[in-house]
């Protein structure tokens, strides 16, 4: 069983880098989701315990681009600044990030 699930874990990985990585391309989409904020209960010797769960706003922009003669898309999670100062229709490079 134990090798089973190596093989598994070690396929997953192989297929995952099958992926083609896209650099730079068109944004083509751009994403905004706000910190949310919930409360979810925990039934402990009859007694029900609240935790408040966050989670974080993010921004992720989506790009279209050509890898290997193939046209990929692919999203990218970015800072809030570079999430302002790009639009769709811009072009992306990655070295925006540094």
């Amino acid at each position: 069983m134990k090798r089973l699930l190596i093989l598994v874990a070690l396929v997953l990985i192989l297929l995952c880098s099958c992926v083609p990585r896209l650099t730079e391309g068109t944004i083509i989409d751009k994403k905004y989701k706000p910190q949310a904020v919930w409360v979810s209960y925990i039934y402990v010797n009859k007694s029900l315990i609240p935790q408040t769960h966050v989670s974080p706003e993010s921004y992720t922009i989506r790009i279209e681009g050509i890898v290997d003669g193939q046209k990929v898309t692919n999203e990218k999670k970015v800072p809030s600044y570079i999430y302002e100062k790009v639009s769709v229709g811009d072009w992306w490079t990655d070295d925006m990030m540094n």
